[in-house]
């Protein structure tokens, strides 16, 4: 069976073939750091918030925490002020799945703050009630927390992107974030984590942005007042000193809009000129990052997923602590984890003497990790660096992978999606690998690289990855809409027996002859030769439809299907070879002008236009029917000019 490929923009070799279609799938959940837990473990995650009378502030959380890409039980549990949403009220709704392990998660901007030793008491994580009418949990699942907010990197980038569409004059102009802060001595705490909160948001806006503003620095709404040393510190002061040789750039920084971000700060600073985010953008709330933060302080409670490959009938599995936890090292890892979690193309668990490795990336880092995987067998590893990158000069092209099962040719392709890497990030490198970048460079492209990394070590994979699969003896069903066809008769043809291992939404196929969309199950039972169907896969990931499902009729005659005037759905009937239209359509003759395909479900676009009577290549995606080629168990649109019938092969 011929192999239905899909590929995408970021291979490790360029080849430019009129029948691959581009394909941006994901892994199934089970390899992400996120799902690795032990078989008798259930976790279930505990997201804290303070609470508001304000049911747009309440909201906004629900909505922030709706975002993650978890696959375990969230509840949201609020401090004070909502009423059946209690800390101990999601605990409840948590025991209710049958949890054992809740990590909880405080959406809190401080560490420092006082609330947080409150909710620790209600965990039941301290003895000592920090104040009076607080009631504790009731589980018996073990409960572990995380830190708050405080100076995560990601916090830093909402900021810059906060402040970044502000900025006219950037280099005129101070940034200063605006934070609750404390009376009491819990203030220091709150210093420490945002002096070094601003820091990292002025590297990013210099660095990564190229917004080259000239100062961050940061103010507190509450302070002790009677403490000359902590006056300071209060915002009106921080921003009026700033205002005398620059402009101020207010950002707040607060888990929700409300009566500090649209009240309280505008009345603090009303005798001082400067610039202030629209509403909606006074918060962290609503950013992406803020799910990505969930997202990796949940990951790093969780055990860590393994890599198993058998070697000589021996199952071995290998841990990220096997290894060197750099950047390169983890990035070959996640990517091995990633490309080895598609039994389908490796018949189960990998053969470690039946894998090969093709790496677009020099670094030893990388070398050393898929040797380690590969059992040091150097002749299985290979490095095809994109032309003009280096050791010095690396791009995002280097972060490309192809994993092969040498006994029959099938692989997966894995890269590094394009979201992962930071602008200019690989500038900063090269600068500092040729010894020209500056202190401050240095600085930025060591706290980019750390953002890249822990996404690299915790974040989803499907995230994470693009992935491109060759395989010999499956059909691919695509994310999202895919166009498809089967190459012959089937043995069993129907649809529950076909798609019985595929989770999707709906199978459809277009009658030209009347001129109305047909739907499996209910306008048809059964899949049939020369025709082409739409089909909905909403899981994020490709799915597979085995060869088992794909067994030939036999004996059988080759297909026919008559073709109306207008556009008709078809299929391709060749399974071992790529044709081209010119031929594969030649039954047709003249009674059609166009065909259009494959179809790219990534960014559903059609991969080419062939014109019928045309050679070669017209103008961009426009080519002659001798170019066009056509790939089994791909679907096309022809533009039939008059009745007609196509022979199958």
């Amino acid at each position: 069976m011929k192999k239905r490929q899909k590929s995408i923009s970021k291979t490790i070799t360029t080849v430019l073939m009129v029948s691959m279609m581009v394909l941006t799938i994901s892994l199934p959940t089970g390899a992400s750091p996120s799902s690795a837990i032990s078989d008798n473990e259930k976790v279930g995650v505990l997201v804290l918030a303070h609470g508001s009378t304000s049911e747009s502030w309440c909201t906004s959380v629900r909505n922030a925490v709706a975002d993650p890409n978890l696959d375990y039980p969230v509840e949201i549990g609020f401090l004070e002020m909502v009423d059946n949403e209690t800390i101990p009220d999601a605990v409840d709704k948590l025991d209710e799945h049958g949890v054992t392990k809740i990590i909880a998660v405080p959406l809190f901007i401080s560490s420092s703050s006082g609330h947080i030793d409150e909710i620790r008491y209600i965990l039941g994580l301290i003895d000592e009630a920090p104040e009076e009418g607080l009631v504790q949990v009731n589980t018996d699942a073990e409960i572990v927390m995380t830190g708050a907010m405080d100076d995560h990197s990601f916090i830093a980038k909402i900021i810059a992107d906060r402040a970044a569409e502000l900025t006219q004059d950037a280099e005129n102009e101070t940034v200063v974030i605006a934070l609750h802060g404390s009376t009491s001595d819990e203030l220091y705490g709150w210093i420490e984590s945002s002096a070094s909160l601003a820091d990292k948001a002025k590297l990013i806006l210099r660095h990564s942005m190229g917004v080259n503003i000239e100062e961050v620095t940061y103010g507190f709404i509450n302070v002790d007042g009677s403490s000359e040393e902590l006056a300071g510190y209060e915002i009106s002061k921080g921003v009026g000193s700033v205002s005398e040789s620059s402009h101020p750039i207010v950002i707040p920084v607060f888990v929700c809009e409300g009566y500090y971000t649209n009240t309280k700060i505008p009345h603090l600073l009303e005798d001082v000129d400067y610039s202030y985010p629209e509403e909606g953008s006074r918060a962290l709330i609503p950013h992406s990052n803020v799910g990505d933060w969930i997202e990796i302080m949940v990951a790093k409670e969780l055990s860590y997923p393994k890599i198993s490959i058998y070697d000589d009938g021996t199952l071995e599995t290998i841990s990220l602590d096997d290894l060197e936890a750099c950047l390169c090292g983890i990035c070959a890892y996640r990517s091995s984890l990633e490309a080895f979690s598609y039994e389908d193309v490796w018949d189960g668990i990998p053969q470690r003497s039946d894998v090969s490795i093709i790496s677009a990336h020099p670094s030893d880092g990388h070398e050393a990790t898929f040797l380690y995987i590969l059992g040091d067998l150097n002749d299985d590893y290979e490095v095809d660096a994109p032309e003009g990158t280096g050791e010095t000069y690396l791009t995002p092209e280097n972060y490309a992978y192809r994993f092969i099962q040498k006994s029959t040719g099938d692989s997966v392709d894995v890269s590094i999606s394009d979201d992962v890497f930071y602008d200019r990030m690989y500038d900063l490198r090269t600068k500092a690998k040729l010894g020209t970048a500056s202190a401050e460079e240095k600085l930025a492209f060591q706290l980019l690289k750390s953002m890249m990394q822990e996404k690299m070590t915790y974040g989803p994979s499907d995230e994470l990855f693009d992935v491109t699969l060759s395989t010999s003896d499956a059909l691919i069903i695509a994310s999202g809409w895919d166009f498809i066809s089967v190459p012959y008769e089937l043995d069993d043809a129907s649809i529950d027996s076909v798609f019985s291992d595929v989770d999707y939404d709906v199978l459809l196929y277009y009658n030209t002859a009347s001129g109305m969309w047909e739907q499996g199950d209910v306008d048809f039972t059964e899949l049939e030769p020369l025709k082409a169907y739409w089909i909905k896969n909403s899981q994020g990931y490709a799915q597979l439809v085995s060869s088992e499902k794909l067994e030939p009729e036999v004996p059988a005659v080759p297909a026919t299907i008559t073709l109306h005037e207008g556009w008709n759905a078809i299929g391709y009937s060749d399974t071992t070879d790529l044709l081209s239209a010119e031929m594969t359509l030649q039954s047709m003759d003249d009674s059609y002008s166009l065909i259009k395909g494959p179809y790219n479900s990534t960014d559903m676009t059609y991969g080419y236009v062939g014109h019928n009577g045309e050679t070669g290549v017209i103008s961009g995606n426009h080519v002659g029917t001798d170019a066009f080629e056509m790939a089994p168990y791909n679907g096309y649109w022809v533009l039939v000019t008059q009745e007609t019938t196509l022979y199958g092969f």
